[in-house]
């Protein structure tokens, strides 16, 4: 993900991040509402994401304490009027771009830290100690923090954004021309019990999209946010099975992980998925919400694999009773139109997810609304 001076070497394609940032350069402002929004979010994400690492340092589970003191401090707690935005809308300096948009914020940042926390430690929330892990966590965090005080500095006195400055946000977290060097490289050299590795590429591209999201939801013009996502329905996954569990669909595997544009067996898109869950278990198909719901009530989850026999951390929901636009279709001009061939980050199509919980075999709380190819990867679960 480097600049022009390095195409020679790395390719022109990985221009894409840095252009996502820096829009010809342009300015906006001076407006110190949108700079003080701006380092609401970014303060939030930090926290979440420290909160975090402190528990995977000390082997222990997410301290609630911890992040709901982060959420108090960005919406407001019991005292909404005390929240960040409300208190710089009530200022009005600017003016301000958005307003009445905490709720909003605060999800976009909640579910890039649940995607964050998910590609980091794939068995969350069960308690890991790792180092490694923490680290990464506080990598990414300072990624994301450098590259949007890099737009708040710029917002906040009118000036164009300072390419350089978003550069070396991304030549620390990555290495630049030197990946070895990148925050992520060096935290594998020491071998401290990372849960993964070699995914600076897959992390580098969440924190960008963390980003992208926050900045288009506060009404930075200088950037090609396209148009808004549509809205998706709240889903609560059910904790146990229902009757209609009877007999019960039963849950055979899962392939490899994957973004959301599917390429199983070489084939694009859903076609692929189907053929690669009946090739590696004869009969099945890409599991429902409702079907990995009856699979956690029966403890068929309990310690899941792929077909690497690699743990499960997280599933993609393959699920037509959802609309299309939450099934990854591929609605850019001239796209199929046909559901998980999304490879944009510009449209309204997003996928949902699950977590799981490797090691009791229970399902988190549905993300809605995931970029589908910038969100990181997820299994798909093979069903019959």
């Amino acid at each position: 993900m480097r600049v022009l001076s390095r195409s020679a070497v790395l390719g022109i394609p990985v221009l894409a991040a840095l252009l996502v940032f820096v829009a010809t350069g342009s300015a906006q402002g001076p407006n110190k509402c949108l700079a003080g929004k701006n380092k609401c979010a970014s303060k939030k994400i930090a926290g979440l994401l420290k909160c975090h690492a402190k528990a995977e340092k000390t082997n222990t589970a997410v301290d609630p304490i911890c992040t709901q003191k982060v959420t108090d401090k960005f919406d407001g707690g019991a005292v909404p009027a005390k929240g960040c935005f409300a208190k710089l809308e009530v200022k009005n300096d600017g003016p301000c771009v958005t307003t009445n948009d905490t709720s909003a914020v605060e999800t976009t940042v909640d579910n890039n830290v649940s995607t964050i926390v998910t590609q980091l430690d794939p068995g969350f929330p069960a308690p890991v100690l790792s180092k490694c892990s923490a680290g990464k966590k506080k990598c990414v965090s300072k990624k994301i923090a450098a590259i949007l005080k890099c737009h708040e500095k710029a917002v906040k006195t009118g000036a164009p954004l300072d390419a350089a400055c978003v550069q070396k946000a991304m030549d620390k977290f990555d290495g630049g021309a030197v990946p070895a060097k990148g925050c992520f490289a060096k935290l594998e050299a020491k071998a401290q019990n990372c849960l993964t590795t070699n995914d600076t590429a897959g992390l580098e591209t969440t924190a960008d999209n963390t980003v992208q999201q926050v900045l288009c939801q506060l009404g930075y013009t200088t950037l090609s946010c396209g148009p808004p996502p549509t809205p998706t329905p709240t889903i609560t996954p059910s904790p146990t099975a229902t009757p209609t569990c009877a007999p019960p669909p039963v849950f055979h595997g899962a392939l490899v992980p994957t973004v959301g544009r599917f390429t199983y067996n070489a084939t694009l898109g859903l076609p692929g998925a189907q053929a690669a869950c009946n090739s590696n278990f004869a009969g099945t198909h890409p599991c429902s919400l409702f079907e990995l719901q009856c699979a956690q009530a029966a403890g068929s989850l309990v310690g899941a694999t792929d077909t690497s026999a690699a743990a499960v951390g997280s599933f993609w929901l393959v699920d037509s009773s959802f609309p299309p636009l939450q099934n990854c279709v591929d609605d850019a001009v001239g796209g199929s139109n046909l559901p998980w061939e999304y490879g944009t980050a510009h449209t309204a199509s997003r996928g949902n997810k699950v977590p799981l919980n490797n090691g009791t075999g229970m399902l988190g709380a549905v993300m809605l609304g995931q970029q589908c190819n910038f969100s990181g990867s997820a299994n798909v679960g093979c069903c019959q």
